[in-house]
């Protein structure tokens, strides 16, 4: 498969233009990634599949983002970076949109 593109899903801030705007950013980059407040991403785009990418990442931590850049940046490869947003980890994180739980 050429272009795919994941979300997910605890983004409430991600419109669709978002999406749009990278699927049309893999024609001139390799990778995008959509960072997220939290030192991660909500969004990831690849030209084609690129599993190192994922190793040895410090999953659920706020280096998440900056690992995956050094990883790209390790492959001669070049990230697109989109709209930094807010994604959902926490209780508080729902309190802030003023969404209760329960």
């Amino acid at each position: 498969h050429e272009r795919a593109v994941i979300i997910g899903s605890d983004c409430p801030q991600l419109q669709a233009s978002i999406v749009e705007e990278a699927f049309a950013r893999l024609e001139e980059f390799p990778v995008v990634l959509g960072p997220a407040q939290d030192g991660g991403y909500y969004l990831l785009g690849l030209h084609r599949p690129e599993p190192s990418l994922f190793h040895d990442i410090s999953w659920s931590t706020e280096s998440v983002l900056e690992q995956t850049l050094q990883r790209v940046a390790a492959l001669g490869q070049e990230a697109f970076l989109l709209p930094r947003l807010s994604d959902i980890d926490r209780a508080a994180d729902w309190e802030r949109y003023g969404w209760e739980l329960g």
